[in-house]
């Protein structure tokens, strides 16, 4: 399987049941390091019910914490480059 970033070769890493009951399995690309699940069929019934309408603080809490994210992932790695994938999948799927 390739990457499906810059298409080089992957490593299968490890198994995981999502959703209780889907199993995905996990690659990582040899070259840059991104990890992806195989094929995730089940991603439009994951994000189904993702936010509850009576949850009014999600925008502030994931605003809190992506300032936390940053400051750590820039202390830790310092100059490395960082993709928030998920965000980029979901908005392409929905326009």
């Amino acid at each position: 399987m390739n990457c499906k970033i810059c298409d080089s070769l992957t490593t299968f890493r490890f198994k995981h049941t999502v959703l209780y009951k889907y199993e995905a399995k996990y690659y990582q690309c040899q070259n840059c390091n991104f990890m992806f699940v195989e094929n995730p069929t089940w991603l439009q019934e994951s994000y189904n019910s993702a936010i509850n309408i009576e949850d009014t603080g999600i925008l502030s809490r994931n605003l809190f914490y992506s300032k936390k994210l940053r400051f750590l992932l820039l202390v830790l790695f310092l100059k490395a480059k960082f993709l928030d994938y998920g965000v980029v999948v979901m908005e392409f799927l929905q326009s």
